[in-house]
């Protein structure tokens, strides 16, 4: 077993922000993915292996990261868009792998319209989204 294993501050598929200090790691800024460990040098400091949103690769040592903090809009599902005009309301939310905007009337509480769109990554960070499990096929297999 490797003896700096359980010194890693970051595992694979963490991601994380740059913070430039070196030449060959991320530009100042930039979420990142992080693939794995590389060396930990005479230091003891880990180098990480990471990729960029833009697919570029670069190496950073743990200093020059910085945890990425969870997508309010992708993640956690907080809306981005909440317009009320009148009776009416637009709200605009991301679920799972699908953008959705509705739309209402408090005029006609039992009438709704909207759409759902199919995104592959999250516009705000730019993270991949993936579907969101079915709730009914959750619940048969409880």
């Amino acid at each position: 077993m490797d003896k700096y294993k359980s010194a890693d501050k970051y595992a694979s598929g963490d991601k994380v922000i740059s913070r430039y200090k070196s030449r060959g790691c991320a530009p100042e800024g930039s979420r990142c993915e992080v693939r794995n460990v590389v060396d930990h040098g005479s230091k003891g400091v880990a180098l990480y292996d990471v990729v960029a949103l833009d697919g570029k690769e670069y190496r950073n040592y743990e200093d020059e990261l910085e945890p990425a903090e969870k997508c309010p809009y992708c993640q956690e599902g907080k809306k981005f868009n909440s317009i009320y005009f009148g009776d009416t309301r637009i709200e605009s939310y991301i679920l799972g792998n699908r953008l959705n905007t509705d739309v209402s009337d408090a005029g006609y509480p039992d009438e709704e319209d909207g759409t759902s769109e199919r995104i592959t990554h999250c516009p705000f960070c730019g993270d991949e989204v993936h579907e969101e499990p079915d709730e009914d096929i959750e619940e048969v297999l409880e």
